[in-house]
């Protein structure tokens, strides 16, 4: 009882990071477990400050929880497993908690004479469909170079309109270098800006403090939790239903039809989706593995927290997904058997070819004449 009561209190922290209502009532109403929780905060599009107080209120419950656990006798050996993953929980997260405190107190102004602060851009290649860098350019101060982002993005949606995809698709990093005495630089930590100057992750230099050396965690990668896709597979979608997929900066918005429940198959994988990839075929893959839409990046933010039933008129380009989404509603097993024959078509292609492309995908008429769509 008490490990539903605690479940209970730092689900509602989580939730607070997720931009979907449809998916906040529903996970609401779902048996998270502490590494969905966690996953939640950490691949939000939230601040970082915001991620580091709740991961505090987080670690306080569980600090609070675990310590009445140890005072009561061990029942059975399954009670010592359930003791010991949380204990396990409670030092991950402490880890992290020290690694984000850094990383914000190092945005404090008071930096060292000849301290050089790098802004680059990250943004999505309209033509070829996969992020691309521009050049650096070096400030003096952290201030300097947020202020020239927030400039280059207001300039932009002045001149190319207020959703335009080239903004709102494009993100910064920021990088601090520091003199280390012998007339070179060492860079500190990476910051990962969005286009408004929110900082939402940190990659720290973990050879430049000894202290976190030790911790060997990486905060920019969801501070080491999973691996790069947050593990959450429940939604409150059925297969037929064409939902919205915002990964946003990373892609822009797309459509995708969900092609299998989260009980069926793909276990590793959890829920699949079809959708257009970047060449404007058919292809189709993991929704928390976030590939959709174009060349899969494996972002840092999950789109499963944006995810929403979508019920408007699609654009031309994605107006096929329409039929596809009434097949799969009258037979949803069309949905698993689509997926198989776009992965076997690409692999297919590849042994004729000899290329190794991930997600070359079917076009729409090839799909048609195999499925008599």
């Amino acid at each position: 009882m008490k490990n539903m009561e605690v479940l209970n209190k730092i689900r509602e922290i989580a939730l607070k990071f997720i931009e979907s209502p449809e998916m906040v009532d529903h996970l609401r109403e779902d048996k998270l477990d502490i590494d969905d929780i966690i996953g939640i905060i950490l691949y939000s599009r939230a601040p970082l400050e915001d991620k580091f107080i709740a991961l505090q209120l987080v670690y306080a419950e569980l600090v609070e929880y675990n310590a009445a656990q140890a005072a009561a006798p061990v029942t059975d050996e399954a009670d010592e497993r359930h003791k010991e993953y949380y204990r396990e929980i409670e030092i991950r997260i402490n880890k992290v908690i020290q690694i984000i405190d850094f990383a914000l107190k190092e945005l404090t102004p008071n930096s060292p004479a000849g301290t050089i602060f790098l802004l680059s851009g990250y943004t999505y290649g309209e033509r070829t469909g996969v992020n691309v860098y521009w050049d650096a350019i070096p400030f003096t101060s952290y201030e300097a170079a947020q202020k020239c982002l927030k400039e280059q993005t207001q300039e932009e949606r002045t001149n190319f309109g207020e959703d335009n995809v080239y903004t709102e698709c494009k993100m910064y990093t920021i990088e601090k270098w520091l003199p280390n005495g012998n007339d070179e630089m060492k860079n500190t930590l990476t910051w990962l800006v969005s286009n408004e100057g929110v900082v939402w992750f940190a990659d720290i230099n973990e050879d430049f403090n000894d202290k976190l050396k030790q911790l060997t965690t990486n905060v920019f990668y969801c501070v080491g939790w999973g691996s790069h896709s947050i593990e959450l597979n429940r939604i409150p979608f059925k297969p037929g239903d064409i939902v919205t997929i915002d990964n946003r900066p990373n892609i822009p918005v797309c459509h995708a039809v969900i092609s299998n429940s989260p009980d069926e198959r793909y276990d590793e994988c959890g829920v699949q989706a079809i959708y257009f990839n970047e060449d404007g075929l058919l292809d189709y893959s993991s929704l928390k593995h976030d590939l959709m839409g174009r060349d899969g990046c494996c972002p840092l933010f999950s789109c499963m927290l944006r995810l929403a039933k979508f019920t408007g008129e699609l654009p031309d380009e994605e107006a096929a997904l329409h039929s596809i989404s009434q097949a799969v509603k009258a037979n949803p097993a069309l949905g698993a058997a689509i997926g198989d024959y776009i992965f076997e078509t690409d692999i297919a292609r590849r042994e004729q070819t000899q290329k190794n492309k991930d997600g070359d995908g079917v076009s729409w008429e090839q799909l048609q004449a195999a499925f008599d769509l």
